[in-house]
């Protein structure tokens, strides 16, 4: 009887705990998409939709690391690079063509955007949208000890402006120090 009544308890806790995995799983469906949102400013929305940040940091293992903070604004969003659909305007970093510096595809989103299904027109699915202040984090692989400077890009479509934004800057590796800074190369 005793061995009937564990099965049982068993049994049940399992039971409960399968929806409640299924549940962190699953994408959440948005009921209302992010283009209609009641929290969007337009104003600052169409006018000043983000600020975006460079810097270069050291890993503790001593490894240079990209850092580029972008903050949205007004309600903007834009799609994550984690998003598994392939939309052309998602957020991407780009070097020039170089022999010098290569930057890592393993990067690190702080904090991990989740995917969610958009039913709008636009999107038609799961996508990971990015709404808050999200920090990206790109190792980069330095391939020579000679002084360079790199050309680069920050491409991404904003939303719900609808423009595709591309902000250039620069990475500099002069004496083993490396700096980034705004501007084209």
């Amino acid at each position: 009887m005793r061995n009937i009544a564990t099965l049982i308890l068993l049994l049940s806790i399992a039971a409960c705990a399968q929806p409640k995995i299924q549940a962190q799983t699953e994408p959440q469906v948005l009921e209302l998409s992010l283009y209609h949102s009641p929290l969007i400013d337009n104003e600052v929305a169409k006018n000043d939709p983000y600020d975006i940040d460079f810097d270069i940091e050291k890993s503790k293992e001593g490894q240079h690391l990209l850092v580029v903070k972008v903050s949205p604004k007004g309600g903007s969003f834009f799609v994550s690079p984690h998003s598994t659909q392939d939309f052309k305007g998602k957020f991407r970093v780009n070097l020039s063509e170089n022999n010098f510096l290569s930057l890592s595809e393993d990067f690190e989103e702080i904090p991990r955007s989740k995917e969610v299904i958009d039913n709008h027109l636009f999107v038609k699915g799961a996508v990971n949208w990015v709404q808050t202040q999200t920090t990206y984090k790109y190792p980069l692989t330095i391939h020579s000890e000679e002084d360079f400077v790199i050309g680069a890009e920050v491409a991404f479509v904003i939303e719900p402006k609808c423009t595709l934004e591309q902000v250039y800057f620069k990475i500099f590796h002069s004496n083993g120090n490396v700096k980034v800074e705004l501007g084209g190369c």
